[in-house]
C-alpha cells in the first residue's frame, strides 16, 4: 500500500493512514525510538535531586506528571538490511511524529490538566505548532477506558440492555407514545407507509421508548436521527433485509467511532505488543524499499525488540499514566508495570556515560550527543519515501517529537558501535 508523502506527521486527519504505515513498518523493525514533548515539566511541588533517595524521587516526578499532558509522541522504527553482495549493512529509518489532544468524549471524564509558562514558550521558540496540537490532536485512553468503551458498542452490538424500571411519568410518557403508534398503524390498514416521526427527546425517553417498542413492536424498528444531545426519533415497518442493511450500518458506525476514540491509545498498544512480540502474524513482506538498489538486500533476522530513549524516564512515566493506568503510588509497582509493558527499555543518556567512550562523547545533551555520533561514526541511515523530512541535519527540528525520536534512535546505533571499536561492546 502507498501513503501520502507526509505520513510521518500524523494528526486526527490522517491517523488511520499512519497507523497502518506504522504497524507495517514495526512488523521489519530491529528496534524503535521514542520522545515526547509536555505541557510542563515542574508542577510547582518540590524540586528532584539527584541524591534523593528513589522513592522519593519518584514520588516528586509522579506529582509532576499527573498535573502535565503529553502534545507529541515521536515514533521512529529502525530496520537493519545488509547488501547480500558486499556484505555492507545499513538501517532504514521510518519516523512517525503524533500529535496528541485530550478529546471530550461521552462516558468518559473530562481531562485538566496545567502548562507551565516556561515551557510553552520553550515549545515555542522551537517552532512547535499549537494550532495543529490543538485543533487535530490525535485523542488517547488508558487501558481501563479503552475496555469500558469496547464493552459499551459490544453491549449496543449484542442489543443485551437491562429492562429500567419506569416512574409514573415515564409511563404516562411512553402511553403517549403508544397511542402514537396505534394511531399510525391503524392508518396504515395492514402495512403502515413511511415512518412515524417523534419530537426531540433526551437520552432516558429514547431508552424506554426503544423498550417499548423491543417488547411490545417487534417487527417495527425504531432509530434516532442525528447525534444532538435532544434528538427526534423515528419508526418504521421494515423488510428483514432492510433492518438487516440499517443494523449493520449502525454497528459499522458504532465501530468507526471506537476506533476514533481509542485514538493513539491503539499504538501505543501496538508498541507494547512489539515489544513483548505479540504482533499479529502477516504475509512475509519485501525487502525494504530504500531509495538505493535493493536488487541483493538481505533482512537479518530477528532479533529481541528494543524500546530506546533518551533521559527517558519522564517518556515512561507520561507513558504509563497516559495511556495505561493512573501512575502506582510506589515506584517498585511502577518498575514492575514498566516489566511487564515495556520491556527492554534502552536510554542513550545512560549509555553515552559509559567510561569507554568518555573521551569522545563531551556532551549527553541528545543535540549534542547527535552532532558528536554523525562526526565520529560512519553509519548508513536511510529514509524511505514519505520520511525524509528529518534527513537535514539541522537544529531547527530539535524538540519536534518524532525528529527527536529519530536522532535518539541514530545516536543509538552510533554509541553502540562506538562501544565496540573500544572493546566494549
Amino acid at each position: 500500500k502507498k501513503y501520502t508523502k507526509h505520513k510521518m506527521q500524523v494528526t486526527s486527519e490522517n491517523f488511520e493512514e499512519g497507523f497502518e504505515a506504522l504497524r507495517h513498518a514495526l512488523r521489519r523493525a530491529d528496534f524503535v525510538s521514542v520522545d515526547a514533548e509536555f505541557s510542563g515539566l515542574n508542577s510547582g511541588g518540590p524540586s528532584t535531586h539527584q541524591h534523593d533517595p528513589v522513592p522519593l524521587y519518584y514520588s516528586k516526578m509522579r506529582e509532576s506528571v499527573s498535573s502535565f499532558m503529553l502534545l507529541q509522541y515521536g515514533v521512529c522504527t529502525f530496520e537493519r538490511v545488509r547488501n547480500g553482495r558486499d556484505g555492507s549493512e545499513r538501517f532504514v529509518a521510518r519516523p512517525f511524529n503524533f500529535y496528541l489532544f485530550p478529546a471530550v468524549e461521552k462516558g468518559l471524564p473530562e481531562r485538566c490538566f496545567t502548562t507551565q509558562a516556561s515551557s510553552f514558550r520553550f515549545l515555542a521558540e522551537n517552532n512547535f505548532d499549537f494550532n495543529t496540537c490543538f485543533r487535530k490532536g490525535v485523542s488517547f485512553v488508558t487501558d481501563k477506558q479503552a475496555q469500558r468503551l469496547q464493552a459499551d458498542v459490544l453491549k449496543r452490538t449484542a442489543e443485551e440492555w437491562e429492562p429500567v424500571v419506569l416512574a409514573a411519568k415515564d409511563e404516562a410518557w411512553l402511553a403517549e407514545r403508544r397511542t402514537e403508534i396505534e394511531v399510525w398503524l391503524a392508518a396504515g390498514d395492514s402495512k403502515p407507509q413511511g415512518w412515524l416521526d417523534f419530537a426531540s427527546t433526551h437520552g432516558w425517553n429514547r431508552r424506554i421508548l426503544y423498550q417499548m417498542v423491543e417488547l411490545e413492536y417487534p417487527t417495527l424498528h425504531l432509530e434516532a436521527v442525528g447525534t444532538e444531545r435532544w434528538r427526534p426519533m423515528r419508526l418504521g415497518l421494515l423488510s428483514e433485509e432492510e433492518r438487516l442493511k440499517i443494523v449493520n450500518e449502525q454497528r459499522a458506525k458504532d465501530q468507526a467511532e471506537l476506533v476514533r476514540k481509542l485514538g493513539f491509545w491503539r499504538v501505543f498498544s501496538m508498541l507494547r505488543d512489539y515489544l513483548n512480540d505479540r504482533l499479529d502474524p502477516e504475509e512475509a513482506l519485501p525487502a525494504a524499499a530504500v531509495p538505493t538498489d535493493q536488487s541483493s538486500a538481505e533482512v537479518i533476522s530477528p532479533r529481541p525488540k528494543y524500546l530506546v530513549g533518551h533521559n527517558m524516564l519522564l517518556d515512561c512515566m507520561h507513558s504509563v499514566d497516559k495511556f495505561i493506568e493512573e501512575l502506582p503510588q510506589s515506584v517498585l509497582d511502577f518498575k514492575d508495570t514498566l516489566a511487564k509493558e515495556l520491556p527492554n527499555l534502552v536510554d542513550t543518556k545512560v549509555l553515552a556515560t559509559h567510561s569507554s567512550i568518555k573521551d569522545v562523547v563531551q556532551s549527553t545533551v541528545l543535540g549534542d550527543l547527535y552532532e558528536t555520533i554523525m562526526s565520529k561514526t560512519s553509519l548508513s541511515i536511510v529514509c524511505p519515501p514519505g520520511f525524509e523530512g528529518y534527513l537535514k541535519d539541522t537544529n531547527a527540528q530539535l524538540h519536534d517529537a518524532g525528529y527527536d525520536a529519530y536522532i535518539t534512535g541514530c545516536s543509538y546505533l552510533g554509541l553502540h558501535k562506538l562501544c565496540d571499536l573500544s572493546g566494549n561492546g
